[in-house]
């Protein structure tokens, strides 16, 4: 015997994503506004930080010439160490200056291609921009939000259930859900064992099936089972009797 009780949930996307930028600058282009769908890796805006990329290819460029010159003093004493010139041990830390100098270079020309690449913010998943914080010529650190992505198609239902129904619960356990007459299918997903401080209740999350019609932040209506009794004998009601307040 099962008995389900109705609950209010809210829908969530299944994947919401702050985005932030990797380099501090003004932003010198934007591409996108709120409520445009964008896929994967497009471009949403484009960060000047010319002093930083100017900064990072003289380093590469003086770590260039280091390299030059190390493998070209390499190449002169390689022909005295095979003349009997130089000792083994000299042309081992000749060689080791080489290596160094050459790691320096690929160092440096790491960090001068990551400032160019990271110079367009692009769209870390497809879905759709719920908010776009990207004025032109705003200075941005590595810590402003630029934007928030939320996943296109799946969605996910946020509720809360006292302890007698959270136990009666599990992971993996399906759930329904109504809204404007329709019905959707719903997987629970993530199931707190810990009360929320601000609630006093148990934090449950579902992931809902073909759920793309449902809006973000809207309510819907769900039953979760809140009782279950296995091997229990039933008779008819009408084969109940009350006397003084007891069934009999």
């Amino acid at each position: 015997i099962t008995l389900e009780s109705g609950l209010i949930g809210t829908v969530e996307p299944s994947d919401i994503i702050h985005v932030t930028p990797k380099v501090a600058g003004e932003i010198a282009e934007t591409f996108v506004k709120a409520g445009d769908v964008v896929a994967q890796g497009q471009p949403l805006c484009r960060i000047d930080n010319a002093k930083q990329i100017d900064s990072a290819k003289i380093q590469m460029d003086t770590a260039a010439v280091a390299m030059q010159n190390a493998q070209a003093n390499l190449s002169r004493m390689q022909v005295l160490y095979a003349a009997g010139d130089i000792s083994a041990q000299s042309f081992e830390q000749i060689q080791t200056q080489a290596r160094s100098a050459q790691l320096q270079y690929e160092a440096a020309k790491l960090g001068y291609d990551t400032q160019v690449e990271y110079s367009t913010v692009t769209a870390p998943i497809s879905g759709v921009l719920e908010s776009v914080s990207m004025d032109l010529h705003t200075m941005v650190s590595q810590s402003s939000v630029l934007c928030v992505v939320t996943g296109e198609g799946m969605r996910k239902v946020a509720f809360s259930v006292p302890e007698r129904i959270q136990k009666n619960l599990t992971v993996g356990d399906t759930i329904h859900l109504e809204k404007q007459g329709s019905e959707y299918q719903a997987v629970i997903t993530k199931l707190a064992n810990m009360i929320s401080p601000q609630t006093g209740l148990f934090d449950v999350e579902a992931t809902v099936e073909n759920g793309g019609a449902l809006a973000t932040g809207s309510t819907v209506k769900l039953y979760v089972i809140s009782e279950h009794t296995e091997g229990a004998i039933t008779v008819p009601v009408d084969a109940v009797y009350y006397e003084g307040g007891d069934a009999y």
